[in-house]
């Protein structure tokens, strides 16, 4: 008669609550596997003696390897899959890791996506280290280090540190051209209201270099009152730019000097420079200060004109520029031919002239010269060219009157030229002057 011992499936074996006794064995149906009890151990947890297969030992190893303990590596086990998963953590990794090519994305600790590897992109806030390569797309933050090559697109934000090479514009106009160390811009202009070149620690010297004979604007706008219009500048003070010290009397502030290019180099043509007086009291809101113009005297030092803190104007010779008298034509010989140019112009020696018609051996509307003005003003002869022979067709009769200045004010003083005196304004009339 055959042994039979107890027997079931393996899900009655695990739901027994009663515990084999030692030496009890237990044949499980349907996973072919004995158990033999101790007496202790339930018989849901007690190990096979037989029946130990390929699923058995993938569960062993799966469970073995996910109960660890590991370093920088976890292993997930799933036994209805029947697959095994890792997870490598390289936080603590010290090293070189070589591979031919790398499949995936980057995870940061916080679970933030750095490198999609479907799309290719590297979304990092923030990149460390250097960098070697080229970037194509928008850059949103802080790059902080050096860039060697070129960029092309737009940056908005500040840039804080050397930036070397060459500016275009728009249209690929050189604006600042990095090899010859100039800026070629047309108009500078800023949105500020004020526009400072250079610093008090790194002063600066401004060339500016024209090949036209176009003039140098600058351009203000005027309110009308007392001193209401744009000025050009020029603040001076002793010791140094970022510590400046007080003017004193008689100091030069400097000013506007032209020069000519001779011989190699630039000589002083003339100047306009100011200062205070060597008697200003600078304590007050308007000291005593001289205008000085200089010019230069052909190797014989210079000649300087100036007008002081007081009112006194000096320089080595004061001349009245001379008002010339206006000669009016009303006949040449026995008829009467005016000139073309205004009876009212003032004409003197050399001065051309024309005349309306033929008369005598005078050509209507051709060139002729005033050779004299003899007679005490009152005639004159021309020549039929200035310098050459002169052509007397006769005299011209006519009168010469005095041309002053219009609405004189009380002080002015001129030379008359027809009575050859200095004469001065007092206010009604010009008295003549010693």
């Amino acid at each position: 008669m055959p042994l039979q011992i107890r027997r079931g499936t393996d899900a009655e074996r695990i739901a027994m609550t009663q515990k084999l006794t030692p030496g009890e064995l237990l044949w499980v149906t349907d996973a072919k596997k004995l158990y033999v009890g101790d007496g202790t151990t339930a018989s849901s947890i007690l190990p096979p003696v037989t029946g130990f297969n390929a699923e058995d030992a993938q569960d062993a190893a799966g469970l073995m390897l996910q109960a660890g303990p590991h370093t920088g590596i976890t292993f997930t086990y799933d036994d209805f899959a029947g697959t095994l998963s890792a997870a490598v953590s390289l936080s603590d990794y010290n090293g070189t890791i070589k591979a031919s090519s790398f499949n995936g994305s980057v995870v940061a600790n916080d679970s933030t996506l750095i490198i999609n590897g479907e799309t290719g992109t590297v979304l990092a806030e923030r990149v460390s280290g250097t960098f070697t390569g080229s970037v194509v797309g928008n850059v949103t933050g802080n790059l902080t280090g050096n860039v060697v090559g070129n960029l092309t697109g737009n940056t908005s934000g500040y840039h804080s540190g050397d930036v070397k090479g060459s500016v275009f514009a728009d249209d690929s106009t050189l604006i600042i051209d990095g090899v010859a160390d100039r800026i070629n811009i047309g108009t500078i202009s800023s949105t500020t209201g004020t526009m400072n070149l250079g610093t008090a620690d790194t002063p600066v010297q401004i060339s500016v270099q024209s090949n036209t004979t176009d003039m140098f604007n600058f351009i203000g706008v005027i309110t009308g009152a007392l001193g209401g219009t744009s000025t050009v500048g020029l603040n001076v003070s002793r010791g140094t730019l970022g510590n400046p010290v007080n003017t004193q009397p008689d100091d030069i502030f400097g000013g506007f000097t032209l020069r000519g290019y001779y011989g190699g180099t630039y000589l002083t043509a003339g100047s306009l420079v100011s200062g205070w007086d060597a008697d200003a009291n600078l304590s007050t809101a308007n000291p005593r200060s001289s205008l000085l113009l200089i010019t230069g005297n052909n190797g014989d030092g210079f000649n300087i004109a100036s007008f002081d803190g007081k009112g006194v104007l000096s320089a080595p010779v004061i001349k009245a520029q001379p008002y010339i008298s206006t000669l009016t034509v009303t006949a040449v010989n026995s008829g009467t031919k005016l000139l073309t140019t205004s009876s009212t112009a003032a004409l003197t020696v050399g001065d051309a002239i024309t005349f309306t018609s033929v008369i005598g051996n005078i050509v209507a509307d051709r060139t002729y010269y005033i050779a004299s003005i003899p007679g005490g003003g009152t005639t004159f002869t021309i020549s039929e060219n200035d310098g050459g022979v002169a052509f007397n067709p006769g005299t011209a009769t006519g009168s010469m009157t005095a041309r002053f200045p219009n609405s004189p004010s009380k002080g002015w003083i001129i030379f008359d030229a027809l009575t050859n005196q200095f004469k001065g304004w007092n206010g009604s009339s010009w008295a003549l002057l010693g």
